[in-house]
């Protein structure tokens, strides 16, 4: 399955709460209809299904008639652009499969994950695209707005945000009455993982005037004043990082390419850790074995499972006081409990990290951020959504977690990156 996200496969309909609103036939165990009367009602509602969504694509993203024909121009060439894109997608992934095949896959990998990088830009500029028209003239251009709608409940909750705040901060300018609470809340996620917190805090204010916030949602909403504070220190730090000669490292995914930017004056301990253990090999062909909507990707585990390390620890950093907190795309490492109070043990990371979805308050005292996600956001949403520590997913043979296919190091200091281990001996 390739590793865009849904949106940009116009040919494919998107999943609509007006398929869901058409009457189901009845699941009847008890056989009181005839065969014929059951097919014919399945029949009825396959053709109702078919129509609605007929519907829909004869209208999703599409200009009316009267737009100006330089806007026309304009919009079709962005669209025609990002849907070449895909086919240049589909054409790497056809090649990548038959590689595997040969056993030289991983030089086509890349070309297949540098295609989905190119899509995603070309996505990017069809949204922004669609959102400034619509956001232009909400009425003529209503078709958009629901088009940016569609996209907006689908992507936000299967955690693919990256490109959604222009379309989110469009469709809230005039809110129309189609913003449904799970529309609301998908921009506030959406708003709440881009650090947009006037827009998360606007959205679900409105939401709760319909229905109680789901509990994640409202933790991250309690959050919000608190979380701005930090964005504005953040972003200072991210300009002193432009400075600072920062180590780039690379991870290669079975979704994509994800590239990081580490934090070593702030987290000289954990980035000597990280680079010590790509350099060694440690994060080749590992399972990206938990994956969480709207929290975290983790892996680095080398039993897959959540239950391996690297057979040492290192001390934690979270006590600095330059120390960075956890937005999204965030690196940070797992840590575990002490077996005698079952607290935190800030002092237990090894191997096995995670990537946050979006500011997480809660673990801000505890872990030592030692990077973020720089390019390739689009992927870290795109993981398939497991959790391999659960032992029912992991004797279940339908669940396949994605994988780190290799790790590297792009650029670093001029000095040896080795880890001191607080318990236990390095492997390598």
């Amino acid at each position: 399955m390739i590793a865009v996200s849904i949106f940009l496969n116009l040919s494919t309909p998107l999943i609509s709460q007006e398929d869901e609103d058409i009457p189901r036939p009845s699941a009847d165990k008890t056989f009181t209809q005839s065969l014929e009367e059951q097919e014919r009602l399945r029949s009825q509602y396959d053709a109702a299904v078919a129509e609605n969504r007929a519907e829909r694509d004869s209208k999703f993203g599409v200009l009316p008639e009267d737009a100006p024909e330089d806007l026309r121009k304009e919009y079709q060439s962005v669209l025609d652009a990002m849907r070449r894109d895909l086919q240049q997608v589909r054409r790497r992934y056809t090649n990548y499969n038959v590689a595997a095949i040969d056993g030289n896959d991983l030089v086509r990998l890349r070309q297949w994950q540098e295609a989905m990088h190119q899509c995603d830009r070309s996505a990017t500029a069809w949204l922004t695209k669609m959102s400034d028209i619509y956001a232009s003239d909400p009425n003529k251009y209503a078709n958009l707005g629901f088009s940016l709608m569609e996209i907006i409940r689908g992507e936000s909750k299967m955690d693919r945000v990256s490109n959604l705040l222009t379309p989110c901060r469009a469709i809230f300018v005039d809110p129309p009455a189609a913003l449904d609470p799970a529309l609301l809340e998908g921009i506030g996620f959406a708003a709440y993982a881009n650090n947009d917190y006037q827009l998360a805090r606007d959205a679900w204010r409105q939401y709760e005037l319909e229905a109680s916030l789901p509990a994640t949602k409202k933790a991250y909403n309690d959050s919000i004043d608190e979380a701005a504070a930090k964005w504005e220190n953040e972003l200072k730090q991210r300009n002193l990082d432009k400075t600072r000669n920062n180590p780039i490292v690379q991870l290669v995914t079975s979704k994509g390419i994800i590239t990081i930017e580490l934090f070593e004056d702030q987290a000289p301990l954990a980035v000597a850790n990280f680079i010590y253990l790509i350099e060694n090999q440690f994060y080749k062909s590992i399972k990206i074995y938990r994956v969480i909507s709207n929290f975290c990707v983790q892996t680095g585990c080398n039993i897959g499972d959540g239950t391996g390390n690297a057979g040492y620890s290192i001390a934690s950093e979270a006590d600095r006081e330059d120390r960075r907190d956890v937005f999204r795309g965030s690196l940070f490492f797992a840590l575990g409990t002490d077996e005698k109070t079952g607290e935190i043990d800030v002092d237990s990371a090894s191997s096995q990290f995670l990537i946050a979805s979006c500011m997480l308050p809660r673990f801000n005292q505890s872990v030592t951020v030692f990077g973020r996600v720089i390019d390739g956001d689009y992927v870290v949403g795109s993981f398939r959504k497991v959790d391999l520590s659960e032992k029912s997913q992991r004797e279940d043979k339908t669940v396949v977690a994605d994988f780190l296919v290799e790790s590297n190091v792009l650029s670093k200091r001029d000095h040896v990156y080795k880890p001191k281990p607080l318990f236990g001996e390095l492997p390598f």
